[in-house]
């Protein structure tokens, strides 16, 4: 039986090439608990790990998913499983991309990015990074309680040197082969006062696709800042805070005026793992955690994770000198190892973390915190 691993946009793209090319589906698997036992098109999302664990019956997985490597590993377990990646079925998107449900642009740029992926796992000597955050500053102009990038810890928050971020940034593009996505993040970095410095360097390097802004909605851009944005490989996301997002209104108009690709999104989906704990479980919530490889450069170090980032640069938990990377003393073996490596043995952190496991019970999101931290 035909399985598409992964039943998001990309799946749902997948499920209509295969229809297309006359490919039968029996089902969906996901690791997200949240949505198994629905539908997406009429085809049934099953849980995961009831698939894998299946071994009498021979399912061959088209994997629909940016995390490739992660999802084979996970298939191999079952010695009866066969796998395919996802690049031939989606060269052909615009076929059928006006039966799809999400709207097109916003697919597409999904599309693209698992397209990279599964290119670039071909490639194994390559140093393709997916996506990484770029910390460019600690300020926020929220209080969120319970974020899970720990900003809530920060009593002194204070913006990184242009000048820093940009030898990082310059490090960085130097030892990576390709990197997908660089993803501007604080705190809200609208607030630091030369983020449109910092984006237009990052567009200079040619080996990165795409330079993604994540934005909270209380702050616009003035015309003296917007020209860097005004390019093919900027998209903004923007988390729609309701009453918080005091300046969302205007920030869409900027953007729609300038021509510069922006989602807004609900906010949503947030789980209480901003909690310092010790616990010995470390490697098992490694394992499924959907944030383990959403890498972070900060201060000059690469880290897995932005709990594994923010709470050993905060002093919240020790220096686990295996959970990072100092881009500017190793090399590209160096990083590639540092990678290879904890993906098999995990982060030390992650013993001092919750987890951010799919499937896990949300919480009430942007509970802000009465008496300011900095």
């Amino acid at each position: 039986m035909n399985i598409i691993y992964g039943a998001g946009v990309v799946g749902e793209a997948v499920l209509y090439a295969c229809r297309y090319n006359n490919i039968k589906v029996g089902c969906f698997c996901d690791d997200n608990t949240n949505i198994t036992g629905r539908n997406l098109c009429d085809i049934p999302i099953i849980n995961t790990l009831s698939v894998i664990q299946d071994k009498k019956t021979p399912h061959h997985f088209i994997i629909a998913t940016t995390e490739i490597q992660d999802v084979i590993n996970k298939i191999q377990v079952n010695k009866l499983a066969t796998w395919e990646n996802c690049i031939k079925l989606l060269n052909h998107f615009d076929v059928y991309a006006h039966t799809f449900s999400k709207k097109i642009d916003f697919a597409r740029y999904v599309i693209d990015a698992c397209i990279s992926c599964h290119k670039a796992h071909q490639c194994p000597n390559k140093l393709f990074i997916r996506s990484v955050d770029l910390v460019i500053t600690e300020k926020c102009s929220l209080k969120c309680k319970d974020c899970s990038n720990l900003m809530q810890y920060y009593k002194k928050p204070h913006g990184y040197l242009t000048r820093f971020l940009y030898d990082s940034i310059d490090r960085l593009c130097e030892i990576a082969d390709e990197i997908h996505e660089c993803r501007i993040i604080g705190g809200e970095p609208l607030l630091h006062k030369e983020h449109h410095k910092i984006v237009e360097r990052v567009l200079s390097k040619p080996n990165v696709n795409k330079v993604i802004i994540y934005t909270n909605g209380t702050i616009n851009i003035p015309p003296s800042k917007i020209q860097p944005y005004k390019n093919n490989k900027v998209v903004f996301f923007i988390t729609d805070y309701g009453k918080l997002s005091k300046q969302i209104q205007q920030l869409q108009q900027t953007l729609m005026q300038n021509n510069i690709m922006y989602y807004i999104n609900p906010v949503g989906g947030w789980t209480d793992c901003s909690k310092i704990v010790s616990h010995n479980n470390g490697l098992e919530l490694f394992k499924n955690c959907c944030s383990k490889n959403t890498f972070t450069l900060l201060n000059g170090m690469f880290y897995r994770c932005p709990f594994s980032a923010n709470a050993m640069h905060l002093g919240l938990i020790k220096d686990y000198i295996t959970d990072f990377c100092d881009i500017f003393s190793n090399t590209k073996e160096s990083l590639q190892s540092f990678l290879y490596s904890t993906n098999t043995t995990g982060v030390q952190s992650c013993n001092n973390c919750n987890g951010r496991v799919y499937g896990t019970k949300e919480i009430i999101p942007a509970i802000q915190n009465i008496k300011k931290n900095g």
